[in-house]
C-alpha cells in the first residue's frame, strides 16, 4: 500500500523543527536552575569555605550565562519558524500537487505516456456558497497514448493499488496511427480526496 502524504514538505520541517526547539529551550532553564540549587546544596551540606564557595558560584553563573546565550538563539530560531509556519499556513490549503504529479510519473511504466492532465474541484451536492472552505474533492482526468490495449489496462491497475484514488475509469480506447504503427489512444478518469492519509 502507498501512502501519499499531499501537505507541503515546507509546513511539516517548520512544524517538527518548533517542537525540538521548544524542547531544547525548556531543558536549558531546567539546566540552569539546576545547576544553582545544585550549588547551594553543596554548600550546605560539605560546608565550603566562602573562597570555595565563590568560585563555584563564579563557574555557576559562568554556565548559567551561557545557557541563557544558548536560550536566546533559540528563541529567535523559534520566532523565524512561527513566521514561516504562519506562512506555510496561508498556503497550507492548497495541496503539494507535484507529490500526485511524482506518483503518475512513477506508474506510467516504459508503455506508456500522458499528452493530457486535468484535475478540477468536484463540489458536493447541496453544498452551500456561504461555506467558504477548500475543496476536498478532485475529479483527475488522464490521456495519453499506450503501445496496447493491455499496456493501458496495466496502467488503470497500477493507479488502483496505490490506494490514492477513490475509483479510476477507463472512459475510451482507440487505436491510431503513430510513425510506423499503431497505438492506443485511451482516456480516463480518477477521483480522489485530499483528505487521504491525513491530508485536510
Amino acid at each position: 500500500m502507498t501512502c501519499v502524504n499531499l501537505i507541503p514538505a515546507g509546513r511539516r520541517d517548520a512544524k517538527a523543527r518548533r517542537i525540538r526547539l521548544g524542547y531544547w529551550t525548556a531543558g536549558g532553564i531546567l539546566y540552569a536552575l539546576a545547576l544553582l540549587a545544585g550549588c547551594m546544596a553543596c554548600h550546605k551540606v560539605l560546608g565550603k569555605t566562602g573562597a570555595d564557595l565563590t568560585r563555584d558560584i563564579d563557574v555557576a553563573r559562568g554556565r548559567i550565562r551561557g545557557t541563557n546565550q544558548l536560550i536566546l538563539a533559540l528563541c529567535r530560531q523559534v520566532s523565524d519558524l512561527e513566521w514561516q509556519l504562519a506562512s506555510a499556513r496561508i498556503v497550507a490549503h492548497n495541496p503539494d500537487w507535484s507529490v500526485l504529479l511524482g506518483v503518475l510519473a512513477s506508474h506510467l511504466g516504459d508503455q506508456v505516456v500522458l499528452e493530457r492532465c486535468f484535475l478540477e474541484p468536484v463540489k458536493p451536492a447541496g453544498a452551500k456558497p456561504a461555506a467558504a472552505r477548500p475543496e476536498e474533492q478532485f475529479l483527475l482526468e488522464l490521456s495519453g497514448l499506450a503501445q496496447s490495449q493491455s499496456a493501458v489496462s496495466q496502467f488503470v491497475l497500477r493507479l488502483e493499488k496505490t490506494r490514492l484514488f477513490d475509483e479510476v475509469k477507463l472512459i475510451k480506447t482507440t487505436r491510431r496511427p503513430f510513425v510506423s504503427g499503431d497505438v492506443v489512444s485511451f482516456r480516463l478518469q480518477g477521483s480522489f480526496d485530499t483528505r487521504v492519509g491525513g491530508v485536510r
